[in-house]
């Protein structure tokens, strides 16, 4: 915050401001917290005021962010904007003159008075008067495909500072270099949601019930900064009564990983309803990459097999990790199946191993499949396997409600770098089993 009188040059504020919006739009905000941490950063460095308006997807004018010096008044700062949108002689016409022309507005000295005699509405008149304002200017927010939006900047009787004609010409620039960087965030943002929808519809909306076992799963994009991926979950009934269970990951981010991992997923549940032998199943989605994946796209996978009438859980993999249980009888967490293979897409380089490994399940004995994002929070998976180890060994996350959710918080920070897949198997005790 500037201080009142504060009389630093304009262009020393500006560059400060500058300096503080290149870091805004370089942390993984969403586009709505971007753009109003934007007018806070303005607030702090060149304005009393600032708010910003953009055209939404309808071609109406919005307030896209609203920031007062004191902030406090931010909130209702921005209330009152969004009301004065609809006030045919409130601020609207302003900005879509500037809009329209592609050119700035400055109004160096401004006063209630004024503001009368150019046909304000009184509601207008109130609000300018209610600010204090004493000098305001206002910028087109210019993309490559056109103006989205303008900001305004707004000195008030807080600091008793004026804006000059300097001040429009670096604003006019600053609004070039923030209209081309808030087009290139929305276009993310516009992509990331497109490529969480291809994966979220890929994932099974609901999961088997089976006598004597419990399911659980979850999915998490990556943190915003990166779009989603290929992770992946998928459990379902055999024909057989048996059930079949996968968790992959394919290379690479976006809406091609994401399109491309729903139908490999497809492709590996279709394989185990007419193949019983994991292996083959796992060298017909190894075709499948090679064949129809776009160069150098690959992907790892775990393919299991519950056989509930046995109580075994077979187990082969495709360069992927786990799973990992929990045994009863021996109160310890394993990482029992030892054969990772090579991953989908290198398969042919070498020859096939000896197919699944079997484990036999007693009562409550607990198995997590996941994917790596789960265990490389903080860059090393040796640390992190042994914490969801340590992890699954807790009573109190293995009885968890959602015992899915209950790893993926006692795991992981808020924010992780990669997609992660979580799906439980629980096995429940013989007698008094659920239905």
């Amino acid at each position: 915050m500037h201080p009142p009188g504060d009389e630093a040059p304009f262009e020393r504020r500006y560059l400060t401001f500058l300096a503080e919006v290149g870091t805004i739009l370089g942390e993984p905000f969403t586009y709505e917290e971007t753009l109003q941490r934007v007018c806070d950063a303005a607030v702090r460095t060149v304005a009393d005021v600032a708010t910003m308006y953009l055209y939404d997807e309808n071609d109406e004018l919005q307030v896209a962010g609203a920031a007062h010096v004191v902030s406090e008044r931010s909130e209702r700062l921005r209330r009152r904007a969004i009301v004065l949108l609809d006030d045919p002689k409130g601020p609207r016409w302003w900005f879509e003159s500037v809009i329209r022309e592609a050119k700035g507005l400055l109004v160096s000295q401004i006063d209630p008075a004024t503001l009368v005699a150019a046909g304000g509405s009184p509601g207008f008149t109130q609000f300018i008067a209610d600010l204090g304002v004493r000098s305001f200017l206002i910028v087109p927010l210019v993309a490559l495909r056109g103006v989205l939006g303008a900001l305004a900047l707004v000195y008030t009787d807080h600091s008793g500072l004026r804006y000059e004609r300097d001040a429009l010409v670096l604003a006019e620039d600053l609004g070039r270099h923030l209209g081309a960087a808030i087009g290139k965030a929305k276009l993310h943002e516009t992509a990331v949601d497109v490529s969480s929808r291809f994966q979220r519809a890929a994932l099974p909306k609901s999961l088997p019930k089976l006598s004597g076992f419990e399911l659980d799963s979850l999915y998490e994009p990556a943190g915003i900064e990166m779009m989603v991926g290929g992770d992946w979950f998928d459990a379902f009934e055999l024909p057989d009564g048996r059930l079949g269970l996968s968790v992959g990951d394919i290379s690479g981010h976006g809406v091609e990983a994401a399109s491309f991992m729903g139908g490999l997923r497809d492709a590996i549940r279709v394989a185990m309803y007419l193949e019983n032998d994991t292996l083959k199943v796992l060298g017909a989605a190894d075709a499948l990459i090679r064949h129809e994946a776009a160069p150098g796209v690959f992907a790892t996978a775990n393919i299991a097999i519950v056989d509930p009438i046995r109580r075994t859980l077979s187990c082969t993999a495709a360069g992927h990790p786990g799973p990992i249980c929990w045994n009863q009888r021996s109160q310890a967490v394993t990482d029992p199946f030892r054969k990772r293979g090579l991953p989908l897409g290198f398969r042919d380089l070498a020859s096939p191993d000896d197919g699944a490994e079997t484990l036999q399940l007693d009562d409550e004995s607990f198995v997590v499949f996941f994917t790596d994002g789960l265990v490389e929070g903080e860059r090393d998976y040796v640390d992190g396997e042994a914490r969801l180890m340590e992890i699954v060994a807790r009573e109190t996350i293995r009885q968890a409600t959602h015992p899915a959710r209950a790893i993926r918080e006692a795991m992981t920070s808020a924010r992780h770098f990669d997609d992660l897949a979580i799906l439980t198997l629980r096995v429940l005790p013989s007698t008094g089993v659920k239905f």
